[in-house]
Order: C-alpha cells, then sequence, then structure tokens
C-alpha cells in the first residue's frame, strides 16, 4: 500500500476504480435481491458483503481525499435530479403517482414533484445526501487531518469509533439516532479512517492478517444474521465488524496492479458511469421483478442476476445519453466557475498578504 499521499490527489489509479466498481454492484445488487429469498442463505449471504459497499466507496474517497470543486458539487447534484425527475415522470406515465384529476390529488402530485426537484435535501438517496455534506465539509477536514500528529489521529478514530461504531455493534446503542449506520455521522469516521492510511498506511497487523480478519468478520456477521438474531442485526454500515471486513477488502484491492493500460482505461470508464445503476436499481427492480417473482431457489437467482445486467445496460445507455446532452449546458459552466473561484481565492489571498504588510509599516512608523 503506497503511504504518505499528499492530502489531496487527482488520481484514478484503476485498482480503486474496480474498487470503486465493486462497492457499487455490491450496494445495488444487496438493495435487490429480494421477493422470495427472503431470510434465507443467498439474501444473507449477499447482504453480508453487500453492506461493506459504502464502507469501501467512503474509505476511497478518504484514502485519495475529496477535492472541492464547485463543478463536482454541480455534476453530482445534477445527476442525482436528473435520475430524481426520471423516476418521477416514469412513475407518472404508469400512474404511480396522483394525477391532476381533483384538488386531492392534484396536492398530492405537488407534493411528489417538489420531492421528486429537491432530492438532496429530501434525502431521496441518503448517500448521496451525506455524501454531498461530506464533500461541502472536506477542505475543513483535509485541512485538520494534514496538520494531525499520529496519536492525534489515532485519538481521533478512536473516540469517533468507540462513539459510532463500537456502541450500536456490543450495545446496540446507536449514539447518532439512526439504527442501521445509514447516516452522515458514519461517513466522516470512515472518511476520516481512509485519511489515516494515506498519510501513515494501513496498521502492519491488518496487512498482515488480513485474510483471517477478513474470514472471522464475513462468518460472525452471517451466522450472528442468519442463525441468532434479525438479518440486519449485524448487517449494519456502522458495524465494526463490517468496516474491518471493509478494511481487509480495501487493502487487497490496494496491492492489486493493472498492467494494460487499455484494462485501465476501460476499468476508469465503467467506474464513471456506474452510479447511476445505484440510483436506478431498486426502482427498476420493482418493476421488472414480477416476471421472475414466482421462481424458486437457482432459477430465480439467474432470473435475478440476468435481471440486474439488463439494468445495468439500461442504466448505462441513459448515462451516456444524459452526459451528452449535458455536456456544454453544466460542465462547461462549472469549470468556468471553478476558475472564477480560483481567481478569487488568490486576490483574497493576496489582499490579505497587502492588509498585513500595510499594518506592519504602519506600526514601525508609530
Amino acid at each position: 500500500m503506497p503511504q504518505n499521499l499528499p492530502q489531496q490527489v487527482n488520481l484514478r489509479l484503476p485498482n480503486y476504480e474496480l474498487l470503486r466498481i465493486f462497492s457499487i454492484l455490491a450496494i445495488s445488487v444487496m438493495h435487490g435481491i429480494r421477493g422470495c429469498y427472503g431470510h434465507s442463505v443467498a439474501f444473507v449471504g449477499v447482504n453480508t458483503i453487500g453492506n461493506m459497499g459504502v464502507t469501501l466507496f467512503v474509505l476511497i474517497s478518504g484514502y485519495f481525499g475529496i477535492r472541492l470543486r464547485a463543478s463536482k458539487v454541480l455534476w453530482l447534484w445534477s445527476t442525482i435530479l436528473f435520475y430524481s425527475l426520471l423516476i418521477f415522470a416514469i412513475q407518472y406515465h404508469f400512474n404511480e403517482i396522483p394525477t391532476f384529476e381533483s384538488g386531492d390529488t392534484t396536492k398530492d402530485f405537488i407534493k411528489h414533484l417538489y420531492v421528486a426537484l429537491t432530492p438532496v435535501t429530501s434525502n431521496t438517496w441518503w448517500f448521496c445526501t451525506s455524501y454531498i455534506i461530506l464533500m461541502l465539509l472536506s477542505p475543513l477536514f483535509n485541512k485538520a487531518t494534514s496538520s494531525m500528529s499520529k496519536l492525534q489521529f489515532q485519538y481521533l478514530i478512536a473516540i469517533l469509533l468507540l462513539l459510532y461504531s463500537l456502541s450500536p455493534t456490543f450495545l446496540h446503542h446507536p449514539l447518532s439516532g439512526i439504527t442501521n449506520g445509514k447516516c452522515t455521522e458514519n461517513m466522516i469516521m470512515l472518511y476520516f479512517i481512509g485519511r489515516y492510511f494515506a498519510k501513515f498506511g494501513i496498521p502492519l497487523t491488518i496487512q498482515k492478517y488480513a485474510a483471517f480478519f477478513f474470514i472471522i468478520c464475513v462468518t460472525l456477521i452471517f451466522c450472528v444474521n442468519f442463525f441468532l438474531f434479525d438479518p440486519l442485526f449485524m448487517a449494519k454500515d456502522n458495524n465494526f465488524f463490517i468496516i474491518l471486513g471493509a478494511i481487509c477488502i480495501f487493502y487487497y484491492f490496494g496491492i492489486i496492479h493493472v498492467q494494460s493500460d487499455t484494462v485501465a482505461n476501460i476499468i476508469r470508464y465503467i467506474a464513471s458511469m456506474v452510479f447511476p445503476f445505484y440510483l436506478m436499481n431498486v426502482f427498476l427492480i420493482d418493476h421488472f421483478e414480477h416476471q421472475y417473482y414466482n421462481l424458486n431457489g437457482l432459477d430465480y437467482f439467474i432470473a435475478f442476476l440476468i435481471t440486474q445486467a439488463e439494468i445495468l445496460s439500461i442504466t448505462f445507455a441513459i448515462e451516456f445519453t444524459r452526459r451528452f446532452l449535458m455536456k456544454h449546458l453544466i460542465k462547461k459552466p462549472s469549470h468556468y466557475f471553478d476558475k472564477k473561484v480560483e481567481q478569487l481565492k488568490k486576490k483574497s489571498v493576496y489582499g490579505v498578504y497587502l492588509s498585513f504588510l500595510y499594518t506592519k509599516k504602519t506600526n514601525e512608523h508609530s
């Protein structure tokens, strides 16, 4: 694992982009596999690994550091808004939301439209809302972590783990108020862990026994969920064993070397396109699932995987079209805004410097 990375790195290393793809697919498949599987070996097994997806995604962000740019925030927000309105349009077309037929349905329609127009603040996808909050706070987090000593950093992570991971894992007391760990606080904790790995490296104990730790975590999560408790008891984003298992996966993907530039470019391109699959997967599953809901066992699983491939193809086609249409509408203006912001930063720094010199000269004369 490379260590002592710069605070913010604009790299898209293929092994970590591959991990990003794995993370999104794991989350989406976990959300999609339900129906007749219920409390089964397949469901609990997929859930065990799938719940590590969010942790992995945020660890990557923390490891390389989020570089806050107006263009990135605007592009992400526009992507979320586009798919929110697309889902709204499809629901309206299939009469899944109220129409203008009467006064009451008109009010309901306006409420649904308002939510569709405000997907971030309405928390339509909790991950998107929390990630945008993390993006906006990232300059402060990056500045704080860059000046921390190793001991200070360890103390910070230990406190966060104690409050937001160990407490809900072993005492079943979620201090954030969110029982499943799908919250901004947990995401911030994971971001700090990623920043620690970037600055000081993954601890040697984890590197040495990563396979052992991963097997223990997966086995424990699966057994507790399947044999002892409710299937979601240990399958939570803030569960300590979910986090530790994800760190082990993160380590192994970090030592993968992609030799071929062609393969690396393909991985990067797919990674840049896979996010809409997360946004659309559950919604489209609701419309496809009736085709194979009555199947059982392996037949259901095969039909489910085929459906996932179909949904992936659909979202890729939609995203390709969206990017083509939005390229000039969003991307170029946002990059122009980035340049203006950078110019203002330089001017403001220069202004502070001139003010400092003026004050210094005034004091000397007095």
